[in-house]
């Protein structure tokens, strides 16, 4: 997850794309390297979104997405990935500590 701007700042929506289309980028440059480490295809998917992603959640859905948000930094933490990767993952902990918080708080994205 990455959050590109707040309150409809200019330039946000281009933003997202530009680090979308560097994501793909540098994933196809990776391909090889991973089909060597994990003889698997690598292939990954990037979803936007412009607005709010939440809208006052109650508590049984701020648990639950408390919960993903879990589920989510364990995969990352034991996921064997290449160290071309790190400042990335790094990157995505950091939002999802954001997010928490801002759960944990019962904060909700601005509308």
């Amino acid at each position: 997850m990455a959050i590109f701007g707040i309150d409809d700042m200019p330039g946000m929506p281009l933003r997202a794309i530009k680090a979308a289309t560097d994501m793909l980028g540098a994933a196809d440059a990776m391909k090889p390297q991973m089909k060597t480490m994990y003889r698997k295809e690598f292939e990954i998917g990037i979803g936007l979104h412009c607005g709010p992603a939440l809208s006052q959640p109650g508590p049984e859905e701020r648990a639950t997405l408390l919960k993903r948000l879990d589920e989510i930094e364990k995969t990352i933490i034991t996921a064997k990935t290449p160290g071309s990767v790190a400042d990335q993952l790094y990157v995505l902990r950091e939002h999802i500590t954001w997010a928490r918080t801002r759960l944990a708080a019962g904060a909700t994205a601005p509308p």
